[in-house]
């Protein structure tokens, strides 16, 4: 298996494929078999970048492949910013990184004007790639070096990323708590469809429709329940879910670091965030056990919370 990280690698591939494998021993990668000249002349012409303009990685793994293919970016310290997880297919495979950390935890069927909420994008610096299979893992050098026009602004994009990582932070937390209620919600409707019309159990569904109705609440706060279209904000208010979306835009807009007035905007969001995700933690810490006591008293199934999902956008 081999990760290609310029055109002239592909050149060189290109040539081995002429005169042996002798040149691929001497570039130290593994054996390389299924890539074609065909192959590699398709990849020097549509060249390494993605429609998008983020950096496309390359890799040619060879024999029968059993398992996936993961695929990493790291940074210098080891930290994993972006995993993919790739069926594996003999010959040349082609992937490409968006420069951006992970995406926020996603809210299943929300619309959003623009493209949704989005990983920060990653900053100039050092990299790793690691491509590992079958239990074995390459790691290769990436450097991301700054758009010229913007050389000397390297404070100014350090702080406009740490700025970005804690809106991130804050609408994954956010989506993580939408996610939870409209899972209970949805749990709370199943048992009154299958055991709705059962008067014994009335007060246990009472207080599961209480908590329904408190959860109902905070969700109208964190998101615009109303939106089923892309240009649903044109007939309602935006929320903070979707507040957050066009903030989190707005501050990549350019290569300088946060103003005054965006960093006041975004205390005003988080603030208004981490008062309702407090109201649900409170009601996840004393109401949901006292409405799951009731609810095992009638025999009934156990209403039960979601585990935290990461969002990935390739």
């Amino acid at each position: 298996m081999y990760i290609l990280k310029s055109r002239r690698e592909i050149d060189m591939m290109r040539r081995a494929g002429q005169v042996g494998h002798d040149i691929l021993a001497r570039m130290k990668q593994a054996t390389v078999a299924g890539v074609t000249t065909q192959d590699l002349d398709e990849l020097a012409r549509v060249g390494l970048g993605d429609q998008h303009g983020g950096l496309a990685l390359l890799l040619a793994p060879a024999g029968n492949l059993n398992g996936e293919l993961a695929l990493d970016h790291l940074r210098a310290s080891d930290r994993v910013e972006r995993a993919k997880t790739i069926p594996p297919n003999e010959g040349m495979n082609r992937f490409a990184w968006d420069l951006r950390y992970n995406d926020p935890i996603q809210i299943p069927g929300a619309f959003y004007f623009g493209v949704g909420p989005r990983g920060p994008l990653a900053l100039p610096g050092d990299y790793q790639v690691k491509l590992t299979v079958g239990g074995k893992s390459q790691t290769v050098p990436l450097h991301l070096v700054i758009d010229p026009r913007t050389k000397g602004s390297e404070e100014a994009l350090e702080k406009q990323f740490t700025l970005s990582m804690q809106v991130n932070d804050c609408v994954s937390r956010l989506h993580q708590a939408v996610n939870e209620i409209r899972d209970l919600r949805s749990q709370i409707q199943t048992l009154h469809k299958r055991f709705g019309d059962d008067s014994r159990l009335k007060s246990s569904l009472a207080a599961a429709d209480d908590l329904d109705h408190k959860m109902s609440e905070i969700e109208q706060k964190l998101i615009q329940v109303n939106m089923k279209g892309s240009e649903g904000n044109l007939a309602f208010p935006n929320m903070l879910n979707e507040r957050f979306e066009t903030f989190s835009h707005i501050i990549e807009a350019g290569d300088t670091e946060p103003t005054k007035p965006q960093l006041d905007v975004f205390q005003t969001l988080s603030t208004q965030s981490e008062e309702q995700l407090k109201k649900w933690t409170q009601l996840k810490t004393d109401e949901v056990p006292k409405v799951n006591e009731l609810i095992k008293q009638a025999n009934l199934p156990a209403l039960l919370i979601t585990e935290k999902k990461t969002g990935q956008s390739w």
